[in-house]
């Protein structure tokens, strides 16, 4: 989240207006949103983050092909793709949906006794 923070603030210090760099706030925004699903442990966080990380690898890409190199949106694209990896690979998806399903059978079970 702090990469991508990292990315929104040389994006407004550094860049010229145009509709490409204005695109990049969405997916910068996109990216903070994403991190902060992940952090509140919400089962679409995983999915949500391989989107990321392929809007990550456009904006790279487009900077790079404009003669721009930042070294914080490649780290922030790399960040974001090996979190992705490991979310899939450790299935965080499954584990907050049990975790979800866990909360309500819980508030359910204390609904009339409190």
């Amino acid at each position: 989240m702090l990469f991508s923070l990292t990315c929104l603030v040389q994006h407004f210090m550094y860049t010229n207006p145009h509709w490409i760099t204005a695109a990049f706030v969405v997916v910068y925004l996109y990216s903070i949103f994403s991190f902060s699903l992940l952090t509140a442990q919400r089962h679409p966080a995983p999915f949500m983050l391989i989107i990321d990380a392929c809007l990550l690898l456009v904006a790279a890409v487009l900077l790079i092909k404009n003669g721009i190199f930042s070294l914080v949106v490649v780290l922030t694209f790399i960040y974001t793709g090996v979190i992705a990896v490991f979310s899939y690979m450790f299935e965080f998806s499954l584990k907050f949906k049990q975790q979800l399903a866990a909360r309500r059978e819980e508030k359910a079970l204390w609904e009339g006794k409190i």
